[in-house]
């Protein structure tokens, strides 16, 4: 009787863990967005390190399009949950008489969402994802390392709004 009672003790401490595991997962951050802007702000030094704010803009917008993103040119209508960008933010230290340099390379995935605040509707900007790396690179290839990084984190963001945005039903 007694190893009877402990099976259905068994059985019943189960249940729970395995609906759980049947329970759809949680939307990503990225789940509903249609089309992603592009921005790209240089910050201090990377503004006179031969960093060209406009080809790192361009390199990142034909990624996402490869990954079957659609792309919105600045000032374009959004058509998705929230008008959002993809926001670069690059960042070079230098130091004087050394020549390697550090820089910092930040992505930030921008939306405007509804927040209810005391029952009334009010509208913010958040971050709903992020990433940020930093490297060190010399004065001959800090152009090339800052573009190949922008590229990778591009990628990454691909891969994740890939993922989240998949029809569950295919």
């Amino acid at each position: 009787m007694r190893y009877l009672a402990m099976a259905g003790l068994s059985l019943v401490l189960a249940c729970p863990v395995a609906m759980a595991a049947a329970t759809p997962a949680k939307e990503g951050p990225l789940s509903g967005v249609k089309e992603v802007g592009v921005l790209v702000y240089l910050q201090h030094d990377a503004q006179t390190d031969g960093i060209d704010k406009k080809a790192i803009q361009a390199k990142a917008e034909l990624d996402l399009k490869a990954a079957g993103i659609k792309v919105l040119k600045y000032g374009e209508k959004a058509s998705y949950k929230g008008p959002g960008v993809l926001v670069f933010t690059i960042d070079v230290v230098k130091w004087t008489g050394n020549p390697i340099n550090a820089f910092n390379v930040r992505a930030d995935f921008i939306e405007r969402a509804a927040v209810d605040r005391a029952g009334k509707p009010h509208l913010e900007d958040g971050s709903t994802w992020q990433f940020a790396t930093t490297g060190i690179a010399g004065d001959l290839s800090l152009k090339d390392q800052v573009g190949e990084t922008v590229g990778e984190i591009t990628q990454i963001y691909a891969h994740e709004y890939v993922i989240d945005n998949q029809n569950p039903t295919k």
